[in-house]
């Protein structure tokens, strides 16, 4: 895999008011705090990634972190403050998707302490308030907070500019055999230019990937794979020439025929593991497979509250003979906890090997032109943080489709 960076850890050679954002962070509404699906950990989103790239409110009420992020010129992608709770851990991860091919996570230390640790690729480092990192996703990595305060950071995902390109080329790495340097040796970051507007990513959420791109996972992979036999060699470059055919047939259209061609690829792939303990097969399916699921439209949200197994079962079935569209079933507990931990889409990339064998969803109409339908089973608690609008609430006591009441919009 072809390295955005060489070393662990990079420090910028700039540092930013701490103060000041942690100032402008307390007085945003305690609503905006959303709960993450690892324990924890808090999080309020300030840029999300989808079938549209856009900015929240709260990025709104952040004027000095939208000045340093209009100076450095980036284009912005997905990006939110996060809030690592006393005693709260992530624990050992690669970031394999392809997102991360050619995007770096910059990380703004807000508020820290002493016993806040960030361990990658064998290096653990605590990074003091006030200072700028990014480190390398492909590599292992980990956080910890074993202190007595909260630990916030401002991340931002994003392909770079010119500003922090350089800043990469002469900050201090875990490379070198030196401390890296303190707040006092680090100049306080101060724009010249004022009111640079902020840029958000182009979207290219739920497109296939394209050949190039293909191209591009399996050589990096090749690169990287430990002594693969010629037949694996070729199964590889089959696929890519197999790939380049169906997207000059298809494009981002008929997208199960790619899904078999990726199924088919993985039955041919030996266990190998890259350096960084990631397999092929979770190259393939994070990296190819995964964007052949798209952001799909929900046409209606159906919430079912504290029914039984079969109940819930009679009124899917229903609903699969009234509607011609596939159905997403998702659960959540009472502490608001989804089966899967991930968001709609998220789930169905991650599940990608179980979705094509599932009896409510047909992969044939998951496309970007037919809606789904969603169906959430509540417990009577969680529905007042349920975070979509329903358009429909069945109860217990309203067990079937045809005595639903409408929820208003």
């Amino acid at each position: 895999m072809a390295h955005l960076l060489s070393e662990a850890f990079v420090q910028f050679p700039i540092r930013v008011d701490a103060s000041r954002l942690q100032h402008e962070i307390h007085q945003l509404e305690p609503s905006l705090w959303q709960s993450h699906h690892l324990p924890n950990m808090r999080s309020v989103s300030l840029v999300k990634i989808g079938p549209t790239c856009s900015h929240t409110d709260a990025f709104d009420e952040l004027p000095y972190l939208k000045e340093l992020l209009g100076a450095w010129g980036l284009p912005i992608g997905e990006s939110r403050i996060s809030l690592l709770e006393t005693g709260g851990t992530v624990d050992e991860h690669v970031d394999v998707e392809f997102y991360w091919k050619h995007r770096l996570r910059i990380h703004i230390v807000v508020q820290s302490n002493s016993s806040a640790s960030f361990g990658c690729d064998g290096h653990v480092l605590n990074l003091p308030e006030g200072q700028v990192w990014v480190s390398n996703n492909w590599a292992p990595h980990w956080i910890a907070n074993h202190g007595t305060t909260d630990r916030i950071h401002v991340v931002v995902d994003t392909v770079g500019s010119p500003i922090i390109w350089q800043w990469i080329a002469t900050g201090w790495t875990t490379g070198q055999h030196t401390p890296y340097p303190t707040n006092e040796h680090l100049p306080l970051f101060e724009s010249t230019l004022n009111n640079q507007p902020i840029r958000l990513e182009q979207s290219e959420w739920g497109q296939v990937r394209t050949p190039t791109e293909v191209q591009e996972i399996i050589t990096d992979m090749l690169a990287e794979a430990p002594g693969l036999s010629s037949t694996t060699e070729q199964h590889l470059k089959r696929f890519v020439q197999n790939w380049r055919w169906l997207y000059h047939s298809y494009s981002h259209s008929h997208r199960t025929r790619y899904l078999d061609l990726v199924e088919t690829l993985i039955t041919q792939l030996p266990n190998a593991i890259m350096p960084n303990g990631i397999t092929m097969e979770q190259i393939v399916v994070r990296q190819i497979g995964a964007s052949l699921l798209i952001s799909p439209i929900i046409s209606e949200v159906i919430v079912l509250i504290n029914m039984t197994s079969e109940e819930i079962q009679s009124n899917v079935y229903q609903l699969s003979q009234q509607k011609t569209c596939p159905i997403y079933i998702e659960e959540y507990d009472d502490t608001f906890k989804a089966d899967t931990g991930y968001t709609l889409v998220e789930s169905l990339n991650r599940h990608l090997q179980s979705i094509k064998g599932q009896r409510w969803i047909d992969l044939p109409l998951l496309n970007s032109y037919n809606p789904i339908i969603v169906v959430t089973v509540l417990s009577a608690e969680s529905l007042k943080h349920y975070p979509r609008v329903p358009s429909r609430i069945l109860t217990s006591d309203t067990p079937h489709l045809d005595a639903y009441r409408s929820f208003p919009h």
